[in-house]
């Protein structure tokens, strides 16, 4: 399938749960999320996270859209095993759909917001949540993205509530600090960011002193 075609799938499939859930918190995650926020690449996942109450109904929901409905209860069994569950579907990307179980899930949820896009509605977490949800599966390529997030956000973000997030999340702020040290050293040869990185810097610092 082409991948214009696939882009198309997987918002259609996004949009399905706005429309028909719009009282279930819910919000779309990882490649589909962070290239709504800038960090374009090949959308690999369809990551999906949603409220216990109405997991199941969404996984309805997202399997049709998908053209896999045949997984349904094997789908449902392994969510209520394991909170997560990973579909193949038809077309290349693997459909994930996670209970939101953690403090920082229900506030992610909690604070989502609906955007338009070419008649698609999608719910998607604040930046801020993004980050921390991302950094807080602490395995790549998650990590990596939310240290990219985070520096091309950085003049836009509260850093307080960044940091405070991290917290509620558990993440190791130390081995994140080490990621943005990394990525501080590549912004060198990009002097166009110098205010990026000037703030990058403090931000790095602030979370050495929070360890």
């Amino acid at each position: 399938m082409q991948r214009s075609l696939i882009v198309e799938k997987v918002l259609s499939a996004a949009s399905s749960i706005a429309r028909k859930h719009a009282n279930c918190k819910h919000a779309v995650l990882n490649d589909l999320a962070t290239a709504l926020y800038g960090l374009v690449k090949p959308i690999d996942e369809a990551r999906f996270i949603v409220e216990t109450n109405c997991a199941e109904e969404v996984v309805g929901t997202l399997l049709g859209g998908f053209g896999v409905e045949e997984h349904y209860s094997e789908a449902i069994s392994r969510l209520r095993e394991q909170g997560l569950v990973a579909v193949s579907t038809r077309f290349y990307p693997l459909l994930v759909i996670e209970i939101a179980r953690s403090p920082v899930d229900f506030a992610l949820v909690e604070s989502a917001i609906d955007v338009q896009i070419n008649g698609y509605v999608l719910r998607i977490p604040r930046p801020s949540h993004l980050v921390a949800k991302m950094a807080s599966l602490n395995m790549y390529p998650y990590v990596e993205y939310a240290c990219s997030l985070l520096a091309s956000w950085i003049k836009r973000l509260d850093l307080d509530e960044v940091i405070g997030l991290l917290l509620l999340a558990r993440v190791d702020l130390n081995k994140l600090a080490e990621k943005l040290s990394i990525l501080l050293e590549l912004l060198q040869a990009f002097p166009e960011y110098e205010s990026e990185r000037t703030l990058l810097a403090k931000f790095v610092e602030e979370l050495k002193s929070r360890r």
